[in-house]
């Protein structure tokens, strides 16, 4: 019995792709341009917006001061939305593990709820 010839793929109307590509089939390299010896412009250091202002006073802020936190998520006694007032370093830790933000925006919408209540 004879072994049957290998079948090449072929585009739909077209020629059979050829077995192997040759030097002359690769495309040429890209041309890179020329270095220019523009510098780009300087950039400016972001402006501090209102709302980053308790972002930069964070660090003027003593670990015994009481600092008040929205509550993100429910944990020990406190339920997502309650005021969550503790020395700076406690609000620190909640907020690293992502119960509190300690925000002004985030403590006034909180105390806002209450208020509806």
């Amino acid at each position: 019995m004879d072994p049957k010839p290998k079948r090449q793929p072929v585009p739909a109307g077209g020629q059979p792709i050829p077995a192997t590509i040759t030097a002359a089939d690769a495309t040429p390299p890209v041309e890179k341009p020329a270095a220019t010896t523009d510098t780009a412009p300087a950039v400016e250091p972001p402006v501090a917006d209102a709302g980053s202002e308790q972002a930069a006073g964070a660090d003027m802020v003593d670990d015994g001061e009481l600092v008040e936190a929205r509550v993100l998520v429910a944990f020990g006694d406190h339920a997502a939305n309650d005021i969550f007032t503790a020395p700076a370093a406690e609000v620190e830790r909640q907020k690293l593990a992502g119960n509190v933000d300690p925000h002004p925006d985030a403590v006034t919408f909180a105390k806002s709820l209450g208020e509806d209540a």
